[in-house]
């Protein structure tokens, strides 16, 4: 631990007063909580009785603790959360969201907020002032006195509470004291170290010493003598990666070093686990990977550069350490080194690159490669590293940061359009090879029987487009974030028209309102009628936000009528990388959703749901819960991609299990069901004519699906 936690701090304590170093230190911990001084369970029984229920609460420099959170549990729901790093109130609003819907999130400075005077009856500071107070120094004095002089203004005056939790160094405790000295009742309770964060607070001990040490041997003239005092030359710290191991870091290395991060850790063993050593201020992002075993044995060059093509360092091949070791084996080299391009850089032709490269993969490279007249080869593929454009670049509450490029890889003239008959995501073909289960339901209609298909989750469109298009189905597609439906809308031709109609709703609440709807349908009591929550119909609304082009007529649409479905998709992503389970967030396969959606299909309708996760345990329960509902329940999985879909239908199959030659002769059925709706549709004649060709390659990919698909929980 004490490896991991010195990493996090800066090099100097009066960095913890700046932004940057919080933006650093979050997307270090990757959303995970970070608890500086204990548990919520150590401070319950000394807190609770303090803060209480029904009481306004303002949690000054959040972070990405839990306590706030902790205490909604308790009861005490009027919280709001600041801090002035963007990141850390992105990533805890996502979090938070849903589960707790009213806690409040804003980016503010703590010292200087906007708050009117007296509006707070607790203002709650957990390690807060010990951050704005790092050093003894006059620029940390006076940041303290900002914030405690912000206190006393923003607690009430009619029995007002400034709670702070601190590890009370001297200069910390004088400061405390003197501020709040006539007029304040001042109580001090000492908390001692528990199991629960005795390790923690040995870090920080730890930490304290060697800042102390550093000071008595004159190291305190600057971070960068720190870093060269503290960290292992860069040709050492990879001369001790092991076979079968893999760190990444960023280039050039010289502008990354940093006191605790230079090499004291060794990355953990096995080829799945990775270790990011850098900050985002690089050019380039390198993974280094030694081979083990035959490959190693048989590898024809010591080490060797593999620069991927700017635009697709998000592809499994490239991003998952199963795919770059595919990579590595094909470049038969003992080490390899995986380059990508960092966004926000400019870059010249392939050429300029690698020779760019070139110096500094020296540092990652083994000794034996070091000083020698040959050079490290760098390869690429045939298209080169490419090149880039952000065509537009906006921050959303809910996504954050969102940027949509233009990605060249071999250049050639014409103009750029959205090709609809392409799928955009390789899992596409996954949940449309579950489309021949109910292929009967979905031939050989009129334009007045077009299947229905709700879409949780856009994106860019691309698959809310292609079951319209191509396909006949008339689609409602429901996003949560306005923003991201914006850009689907002004940059991938989403557009509502014939057949799709986008919503900004949140899918679950569409769903439960469509079961009421359904069941207030086919209720024969008409006078006992069920009708869905105000709330329930004002979250299905769409958008009346002026870029979303959403008409009244909509509201109809998923939540206002009775018509079953034929086909829900949900392509949803919690936005929470620590969980278990990334896709969908886990209300999408919890028992009340699962029974409305249900509720929502057609006898032989089709529930499709996207998973991204890399538990075992979450996949198989996420499987059994949709077979409660759900007599028949497939799965299908690309062998390079991450993405895990789940075929659940309601269609009355047989329970015993098929012999190989069955259910290869029950795949050859839906293959051929494939061909049939694909040819049905293109003879339909819909408002404006058939439906649009689909490309060859994309109905070939959903064939390669329909032959993966299994009947079991197999990963």
């Amino acid at each position: 631990m004490a490896g991991s936690f010195g990493s996090l701090l800066p090099d100097d304590f009066e960095q913890f007063r700046e932004v940057s170093y919080w933006d650093g230190f979050f997307k270090k911990r990757k959303q995970k909580a970070f608890e500086w001084y204990g548990e919520f369970q150590q401070l319950r029984p000394r807190l609770l009785p303090l803060v209480g229920a029904g009481k306004s609460i303002l949690m000054a420099g959040c972070g990405n603790s839990e306590l706030s959170a902790d205490l909604y549990d308790a009861g005490c729901q009027d919280i709001t959360n600041i801090d002035f790093s963007k990141i850390c109130i992105r990533e805890m609003m996502m979090k938070n969201l849903r589960p707790r819907p009213h806690m409040k999130w804003l980016v503010m400075d703590m010292t200087s907020t906007k708050f009117e005077a007296g509006s707070f009856d607790v203002v709650l500071d957990k390690g807060g002032l010990d951050a704005l107070m790092g050093e003894d120094t006059e620029g940390a004095s006076a940041t303290g006195s900002r914030f405690l002089a912000e206190v006393g203004r923003l607690v009430s005056h009619r029995g007002g509470l400034y709670v702070c939790v601190s590890l009370a160094q001297p200069h910390v405790l004088r400061k405390l004291l003197t501020t709040f000295g006539p007029g304040w009742r001042v109580e001090v309770f000492e908390e001692c170290p528990t199991s629960v964060n005795a390790e923690q607070l040995a870090d920080i001990i730890q930490i304290i010493r060697e800042e102390d040490a550093a000071r008595s041997l004159g190291l305190r003239s600057g971070p960068a003598e720190v870093a060269a005092a503290k960290a292992d030359a860069p040709q050492d710290r990879f001369q001790e990666l092991c076979p079968g191991q893999r760190v990444t870091v960023e280039l050039p290395l010289h502008e990354i070093d940093a006191p605790g991060s230079g090499g004291q850790s060794r990355p953990s063993s096995g080829l799945s686990q990775a270790k990011n050593k850098g900050r985002e201020t690089g050019r380039f992002s390198a993974t280094v990977l030694d081979v083990e075993g035959p490959l190693a044995k048989s590898a024809a060059q010591e080490c060797a550069v593999f620069l991927v093509p700017q635009g697709r360092e998000h592809e499994w091949l490239f991003l998952q350490p199963e795919g770059q070791a595919e990579v590595a084996a094909s470049c038969q080299a003992r080490r390899l080194i995986i380059v990508s391009c960092k966004r926000g850089q400019t870059y010249g032709t392939t050429l300029e690159v690698q020779q760019e490269l070139s110096p500094m993969v020296l540092e990652l490279a083994p000794a034996s490669c070091r000083g020698v007249e040959r050079s490290i080869p760098i390869m690429t593929t045939d298209d080169g590293v490419g090149s880039r454009t952000i065509v537009a670049e906006v921050t959303s509450e809910l996504s954050g940061m969102i940027q949509v490029e233009d990605v060249t890889l071999k250049a050639q003239e014409g103009e750029l359009v959205v090709d609809s008959s392409r799928l955009a995501c390789a899992y596409h073909h996954q949940i449309l090879a579950g489309l021949p289960l109910i292929g009967n339901s979905i031939c050989g209609r009129d334009s007045h029987s077009k299947p229905r298909a709700l879409v949780i989750g856009v994106g860019g469109g691309s698959l809310p487009l292609f079951l319209a298009r191509h396909l006949g189905f008339r689609v409602d597609a429901v996003e949560l974030d306005p923003v991201v439906l914006d850009l689907a809308q002004q940059h991938f031709a989403f557009a509502n028209g014939t057949g799709v109609q986008g919503l900004v709703a949140d899918g679950l609440n569409v769903v439960k309102c469509k079961a009421h709807a359904v069941k207030n349908a086919t209720s024969s009591d008409s006078q006992q009628q069920l009708a869905p929550s105000a709330a329930d119909i004002d979250s299905a609304k769409p958008s009346t936000s002026p870029t979303a082009d959403h008409g009244a007529e909509a509201i109809s649409g998923p939540c206002g009528d009775g018509e079953l479905l034929h086909l829900i998709v949900v392509d949803a992503s919690s936005g929470d990388a620590a969980l278990a389970m990334t896709c969908p967030p886990v209300a999408f396969v919890e028992r009340e959703f699962l029974r409305d959606a249900a509720a929502c299909l057609r006898p032989y309708g089709l529930l499709a749901v996207n998973f991204v996760s890399r538990s075992h345990s979450a996949l198989e329960a996420a499987y059994h819960s949709l077979q409660e509902f759900f007599p028949m329940v497939y799965t299908v999985r690309a062998e390079d991609d991450v993405n895990f879909v789940m075929l659940a239908t309601q269609a009355a199959q047989s329970k015993q299990r098929a012999s190989q030659a069955q259910h290869a002769k029950f795949l050859q059925s839906l293959s051929r069901q494939w061909t049939a709706i694909v040819a049905g549709v293109h003879r339909s004649e819909l408002h404006d004519g058939a439906c649009a060709p689909i490309h060859e390659g994309t109905v070939t990919d959903i064939h390669d699906a329909i032959g993966r698909m299994v009947s079991t929980f197999v990963l």
